[in-house]
């Protein structure tokens, strides 16, 4: 991963090397030298740019420097952007000194030859810092939605608000954030980590220390599926306890209780409440059966096959039509492999375009190629279990090394995922299948 710059990396430097870099950041696009002295002289925040203005030779120089460092970097145009492991803090700065906003005005203003080069991509990402750190809901909200829309792709569909908060991830400048955006940069890193394997120890042990003192919070829910995904689902009552009832409304309560019962090893009461959270999220949203955010899907599909709901194949084949780059796409073939298989038929080929690649794809991949009744490569849990180490995976951990002993031939122990079926010989399976099917 990025070796990111951190306000403190950058306080280190020159004051005149910062400015520069709080220059880059707020306009936010690819820029001329001269342009980029220009816009910071009408910030009225530098003093030095009136002499850079003057000779933009100046400018050049110490980027030139800058560059070196790995701090700023050149398009192939030849025009200069800050480096993405400077971007956020140099932007944290420049909204600290109060030139964000009107470094920002400059690139809008000042697009075109000479001047700043239209991005579209990187004009969204700007708009969505500022109205971010401003506090404006009512702008970010829509910005991050379009941003996710339109340039998903290009940032392996993480959630926008990830690059806000996690490049770097600050404790002290993100405590400082109002509650509510908070929240959602919580749930944004907390998905980074969970759906895609990026690993931030700082965020982590930011939100270790705050599941310590359950309350009120906007990022309940998140706290509360980080204790879930550590295997610490005792701790959940003390923090669903204080709770407003706007919490308990939304669609994330019943899908984390719904987690909650897959943990228990209660599959039923959990295909029920992620029944519940899709009622809410299709009231919510205005849309007819719409597949759970974030990693809650695949685990919705588990529950539904436990309990032989015959929806599962149509969730499933949903889950495959999203796009490859999506995170959770190669979970969909997993998924589809174990629906097969309980329904007594041959297991399809595995497609290479379809194998996984996170952590928590590659887990999906191996509880439902055991729970298929298919063999599972021996070295496979211990490979698994080093990398997911690092990430808030305590309970999916606990599973893989059972699993690993189950293989080395020691006596099953009580697992909740390893046991969600039943294991069958095919023809069984094929019985059973038979056996649920209603008459005409």
């Amino acid at each position: 991963m990025t070796a990111f710059c951190t306000l403190e990396d950058l306080g280190r430097l020159p004051e005149d090397d910062r400015a520069l870099l709080q220059g880059l950041a707020g306009l936010g696009l690819p820029t001329s030298n001269s342009h980029l002295a220009r816009v910071m002289e009408g910030a009225r925040g530098f003093p030095q740019a009136q002499a850079w203005a003057a000779n933009p030779r100046l400018v050049q120089e110490r980027l030139v420097r800058l560059q070196a460092q790995g701090l700023a970097a050149t398009t192939r145009q030849g025009y200069w952007v800050c480096a993405e492991r400077a971007l956020e803090s140099a932007a944290r700065m420049a909204f600290a000194r109060g030139v964000l906003a009107r470094l920002h005005q400059g690139a809008v203003s000042g697009t075109g030859h000479g001047a700043a080069l239209p991005d579209a991509r990187m004009r969204c990402r700007a708009e969505l810092r500022l109205a971010f750190l401003e506090g404006s809901h009512q702008r970010w909200l829509p910005l991050r939605q379009r941003f996710a829309q339109q340039f998903g792709d290009t940032i392996g569909h993480r959630d926008p608000l990830a690059l806000v908060c996690g490049g770097p991830f600050e404790p002290a400048w993100f405590a400082a954030l109002d509650p509510a955006a908070q929240a959602y940069g919580c749930q944004a890193l907390l998905l980074d980590e969970a759906l895609l394997g990026l690993h931030s120890q700082p965020f982590l042990q930011w939100l270790e220390d705050q599941s310590l003192t359950p309350r009120a919070t906007p990022s309940a829910l998140t706290i509360m599926l980080f204790l879930t995904l550590q295997g610490r689902t005792a701790r959940l009552g003390a923090w669903k306890a204080p709770q407003p009832a706007a919490t308990r409304e939304g669609y994330g309560w019943p899908a984390l209780e719904a987690l909650e019962a897959l943990a228990a090893g209660e599959p039923a009461r959990a295909a029920a409440r992620f029944d519940d959270s899709l009622a809410r999220l299709a009231q919510a949203s205005g849309r007819r059966a719409p597949l759970l955010p974030g990693l809650f899907e695949p685990f919705h599909i588990l529950a539904q096959l436990a309990t032989g709901d015959p929806r599962a194949r149509e969730r499933i084949g949903r889950l495959g039509r999203r796009e490859r780059e999506d995170p959770l796409h190669p979970a969909a073939a997993s998924l589809h492999r174990l629906d097969q298989s309980m329904a007594g038929l041959p297991a399809p080929p595995r497609r290479a375009h379809a194998a996984p690649t996170t952590v928590l794809n590659l887990f999906l991949d191996i509880l439902a190629t055991y729970l298929a009744g298919e063999p599972v490569d021996p070295e496979q849990p211990e490979r698994l279990l080093r990398a997911m180490a690092p990430l808030p995976m305590a309970w999916f951990a606990a599973e893989l090394e059972e699993l690993r002993q189950r293989l080395r031939g020691r006596p099953a122990r009580p697992s909740p995922l390893l046991d969600l079926v039943p294991q069958a010989e095919p023809w069984e399976r094929a019985l059973a299948s038979i056996s649920r099917l209603r008459p005409v």
